[in-house]
This record gives structure tokens, sequence and C-alpha cells, in this order.
């Protein structure tokens, strides 16, 4: 398993995971408009201003996308997904691993954070294998990455750098 820069082609990949409305909001917030068009899923997901990663297996093919960005001297990952054929096979710990050494190397900080809604039980004990836990969530950032009613989780995670 490798992480590699996203391609629009990953993109087309990434579209065909998400089957619904509840499953793109379990991905991704409420802030991303579905069904999505190539266009409006890099203006939602924030394309430009976080670093975008595939998993990709060892034939090529993409298993898992993430984004990564800086946010309050964290690590702040977003978007996580495994494709669903692939879950429960380990990948998802594979991808936040990798992930989070990539962002080391260039961003140098000292926690990572990560928003999960409360009902993607999967998502959350995955998480909490990778020693992230619940914290107190900044307000602003809640409202901001997690609006309307379902629950979310903010989760954190000391880094050693």
């Amino acid at each position: 398993m490798r992480l590699s820069p996203t391609t629009d082609a990953d993109l087309e990949t990434l579209n065909s995971w998400i089957g619904s409305r509840q499953q793109c909001i379990t991905w991704g917030s409420e802030n991303i408009r579905y069904p999505f068009t190539h266009q409006s899923l890099k203006e939602d997901i924030q394309w430009d201003t976080s670093t975008n990663c595939s998993l990709l297996d060892e034939e090529g093919a993409m298993v898992g996308f993430g984004q990564y960005s800086k946010r309050h001297n964290r690590i702040h990952l977003s978007r996580l997904i495994i494709n669903p054929s692939h879950r429960g096979k380990g990948y998802g710990k594979i991808l936040v691993d990798q992930l989070l050494a990539h962002a080391i190397q260039t961003l140098n900080c000292p926690l990572a954070s990560l928003f999960v809604y409360q009902a993607n039980q999967q998502a959350i004990h995955c998480y909490r294998a990778l020693g992230f836990a619940e914290t107190p969530s900044p307000l602003e950032e809640r409202r901001k990455n997690c609006p309307g009613t379902e629950p979310a989780i903010f989760m954190t995670k000391e880094l050693a750098i």
C-alpha cells in the first residue's frame, strides 16, 4: 500500500463509492452538495487548500482517500474514506498512518485532529485503535466542519515528531 497524490480519475472512483446523500454526509459533512459534479466536489472538499491523497494497492487501484491540512498548529485529517468493498480489512488504519507520516514531514505539528460523526462507530473504533481520543471541540471549528443536527466527535492524537 502506498499514498499517491489524488488525480481527477481518482475523484471519479471516489464518486462511485458514495451512493446516497446520507453516505455523503457521513463521509464529508453536510457542507458537500449531493449529488455532486466533479467541479462541485473539488469546491466543497477544499481541493486547493488541502493535501489530497489516495491510498493505492499493489496493483495501483485506489482503495482509500483522505485529506490533511494545518489548523491551529495541528495536522487536521478530513474526508477519510475506504472503498466499501475493502472495509474491515485494516485499510483505514493504513490510510491514517500513512497520511500522518506524510503530513509530519511537511507540517511538523505536535498534534493530529479529526471530526467523526457519532453514528460512524466503525471509524471511531479505527481512530481509537490508532491512539486518537475524544477531545472538547473548539466551537467555531465544530460549526464550520460539522453543521446540522448529526452529533460529531472531535478527536486528537499527540504525535512523536
